[in-house]
């Protein structure tokens, strides 16, 4: 069996590169009525276009969605009565959809009109349901680096990055490299593509073989990757989280017309457009379409508690994870780069399943806070206090 080592990223290994974390990236949210952005009817976010809001003539349900979220953000921020905006905690707190959120909708729906919303119990529902899907697009909104791109069809430098690249290649020539990542930006995969990697990566998606399509500008149907779950001997990503670019197809087939259910997760590409078609053929060369229309959001996980119950989804969440501890088990060390140590599901997979005791844990962060020192402790690891730059092939000799 080859040997293996593990990688665990967080929100920080991004960092350097212009993504916002913590609470810069609450206060980006906390501004959001100030962003000249607007809401389509399907409930995909239209950003200003040449620094203007675009006009589509009337304000829709999603705009009333937005501007009841923003309000809310604040709203919870003033009872909180801390510096920040934890805009994980504020996920928690709308999805739990419990009555004290509820009274909360309810007094800014007395104090103010919100499009297409009223102050009934069906519209607070909806309301409620429909808030993740606007607030995710505006964390997606605000995942830009310094650069302000997300995806990355131009090839910037991010000179800062040589070092880890430089761990890779050094790990890689002996070791299976598998990264676990909780991060929601494509930023790793890009890095991978920039660095000529791609030959011995693998994220469990493929093209080959693939039945899915999705529809260009020039509305010409294009081939795009969907999850099989299998990976290489090189270097393997993980994201336990989601992506930016990860959709859920639902498919009618095997259940009446109209009951759609979740069937399988694909991978999107920049530019194309929210409907994913699935194509099938028979012993007689006969080709079925299926097409899924509302493919309109990154499916990715958000909150601090509410991602936790999503872990064991069955069609994506479930297999990751089931890696993550099984890749554990076999490391002969672990790698933990820009985690703040917060999220008590992973920390307790990690404790269960990786050696600790006998094997080795390094922890790279320049600017440990009280959990992520707690966290080494635990772990009888080894921090190292330098950022992304300063990383050492020398120190990660096992």
């Amino acid at each position: 069996m080859n040997k293996s080592v593990s990688f665990l990223l967080g929100a920080g290994f991004s960092a350097p590169a212009g993504y916002p974390i913590g609470n810069k990236l609450g206060d980006r949210l906390l501004g959001s009525l100030d962003e000249k952005l607007v809401f389509h009817t399907d409930g995909s976010l239209i950003p200003p276009k040449n620094g203007n809001k675009v006009n589509l003539g009337f304000k829709n349900y999603y705009d009333g969605v937005f501007e009841l979220c923003c309000d809310l953000m604040n709203l919870f921020k003033q009872k909180k009565s801390i510096d920040g905006f934890d805009y994980e905690e504020f996920f928690d707190y709308f999805n739990e959809k419990d009555s004290i959120v509820r009274k909360d909708i309810a007094s800014l729906l007395n104090e103010k009109k919100y499009p297409r919303i009223e102050n009934t119990e069906y519209d607070i529902n909806q309301a409620l349901f429909n808030m993740g899907k606007v607030y995710n697009e505006l964390i997606s909104y605000y995942l830009v680096d310094r650069n302000k791109l997300s995806w990355y069809n131009e090839s910037p430098s991010y000179e800062e990055y040589s070092s880890f690249i430089s761990l890779l290649n050094f790990l890689k020539n002996e070791n299976t490299i598998n990264v676990h990542t909780l991060n929601h930006d494509v930023f790793f995969e890009y890095l991978i593509k920039a660095n000529s990697l791609e030959s011995d990566f693998s994220d469990g998606f493929v093209i080959e073989n693939s039945p899915f399509y999705g529809v260009n500008n020039h509305r010409e149907s294009v081939n795009i990757e969907y999850y099989i779950g299998t990976y290489g001997t090189g270097v393997n990503l993980f994201k336990l989280h989601g992506s930016r670019d990860y959709r859920l197809f639902y498919s009618s087939e095997g259940t009446n017309d109209e009951v759609l259910v979740p069937s399988q997760y694909v991978k999107f590409r920049y530019g194309l457009a929210d409907e994913i078609i699935k194509r099938t053929v028979d012993v007689n060369d006969e080709v079925t379409e299926e097409r899924f229309p509302f493919s309109y959001h990154g499916d990715f996980l958000s909150g601090i508690n509410s991602k936790i119950k999503r872990y064991n989804e069955p069609i994506l969440y479930g297999n990751l994870f089931r890696y993550f501890s099984e890749n554990l088990k076999e490391a002969q060390a672990l790698c933990i780069i820009g985690y703040g140590g917060r999220d008590s599901k992973v920390n307790e997979i990690i404790l269960e399943n990786f050696d600790y005791k006998n094997k080795r844990v390094i922890v790279v962060d320049p600017y440990p806070s009280d959990y992520v020192r707690d966290f080494v402790n635990n772990l009888q690891g080894e921090l190292i206090e330098v950022g992304i730059e300063g990383i050492d092939v020398n120190s990660f000799k096992f």
